[in-house]
């Protein structure tokens, strides 16, 4: 009798909180089962994006069946080809056809076909392990960040939905794949600035934090994006006319069981999927004729320059450290920046937010610039006064003391 573990695909699958987690999971495990027993060319070359949802399915169940098998053996040649299958494997899409996956990627599936192994007890000496799974690493990327001025330049070229998503892409600093799945509810409109929870579940490092938003972004959102509009005897908001208009079409909506379809209680700021939003951002990008590519292929300035924009201009007019911590970038050798309060964090992106504002003229983001040193030395002074009230008490029962005494 066999007495290993059984981990189905699909508890497999729903082992992580994150949502971003589990679509990597899924595809790893289905990269796999190309890799050993799909033929067709066309498959093998492209992957995953070349089945269907219910094709998917059958090999999850066809690994699920061979993963329950006594005799089952996944066995280091089927690792050696799935290493050799994922280096030949191509991308399929708009201006990134026949081009090869990215590194990152290839040791991300891998990755994640070695947690399935791992939670099916299939293990295998270290050095052999070490030696399948080794792939090269990164090389350095030649790309550029966003300045202001090019933000200007890409920002009339967007929609209505997505100017909304890149002002709070350039304001928070974070991915827009966790910027697509932020909620209205994690807005608090009544703190300055205002701040945007982030969850745990959403980030790619699985920790929640908080971020800030510009003014201009905060404006936009509120008397714009999130405001009450009657339409027909009915109160409603521009997002959900977009919402509405976007199940019709079924246009940019999650997937549920391979079909978009509207979900009537999605409380996302920008409900569109993360695919949407990034090839909606790099088509305006190329439009505002920043269509320069690296010795790659890759775009010099693409959606994620906006992190680095952020970490530039927050690193010199606020902090370095309050960058990382506002970008939830892993702790590496130093972590020290980890222990900045919210209320450190808030007076350093006060500094950095007119650097970071497309709308208005330079004299007014110098006059921004002036109110928010005057706003941070309000606060350091609230806070000492703060500090003194909490001593006050002491010094009333000291002083009784002596005149009781004396």
């Amino acid at each position: 009798m066999d007495d290993r573990i059984y981990c189905s695909p699909s508890m497999f699958i729903n082992s992580s909180e994150s949502d971003n987690t589990r679509d990597f999971y899924r595809a790893s495990l289905v990269e796999f089962c190309i890799s050993k027993w799909i033929t067709d060319k066309d498959v093998r070359k492209f992957g995953r994006v070349m089945l269907s949802h219910e094709e998917k399915e059958d090999l999850l169940d066809q690994l699920a069946a061979y993963i329950q098998d006594p005799k089952r053996s996944i066995i280091l040649a089927d690792l050696q080809n799935f290493r050799s299958y994922l280096n030949d494997r191509k991308i399929k899409g708009r201006n990134v056809e026949g081009r090869s996956i990215s590194p990152k990627t290839k040791t991300g599936l891998v990755a994640g076909m070695q947690a399935f192994m791992s939670m099916n007890e299939i293990r295998f000496p270290s050095k052999i392990h070490r030696n399948t799974f080794q792939i090269k690493e990164k090389d350095p990327v030649d790309d550029l960040p966003f300045t202001v001025e090019k933000a200007q330049r890409v920002y009339p070229h967007l929609s209505q939905v997505m100017k909304g998503l890149f002002l709070f892409m350039l304001s928070t600093g974070i991915r827009i794949d966790v910027a697509v799945n932020a909620r209205i509810d994690d807005i608090d409109f009544e703190k300055d600035p205002v701040q945007v929870r982030l969850r745990a579940g959403d980030a790619k490092t699985r920790t929640g934090g908080i971020t800030f938003l510009t003014n201009e972004c905060a404006t936009y959102l509120k008397d714009y994006w999130l405001v009450e509009i009657l339409i027909e005897g009915k109160i409603t908001t521009v997002r959900d006319v977009y919402m509405q208009a976007a199940g019709t079409r079924g246009f940019g909506l999650p997937s549920k069981r391979g079909k978009k379809k509207f979900i009537e209680n999605d409380r996302r700021i920008f409900p569109m999927s993360h695919s949407t939003a990034y090839q909606a951002l790099r088509r305006a990008i190329e439009r505002a004729g920043y269509g320069e590519t690296n010795d790659k292929g890759f775009l010099k300035l693409h959606p994620h320059s906006t992190r680095k924009m952020f970490r530039n201009v927050v690193g010199r007019y606020g902090s370095p450290d309050t960058a990382h911590t506002i970008m939830q970038h892993k702790p590496g050798r130093d972590a020290e920046y980890l222990t900045l309060s919210v209320d450190q964090c808030a007076a350093d992106f006060r500094k950095a937010e007119p650097y970071l504002t497309l709308g208005i003229s330079e004299d007014a983001r110098e006059a921004l610039a002036t109110k928010n040193v005057h706003a941070a030395a309000i606060l350091d002074l609230q806070t000492k006064v703060a500090e003194l009230e909490a001593l006050l008490p002491v010094s009333v029962e000291v002083k009784a003391r002596i005149k009781k005494q004396s």
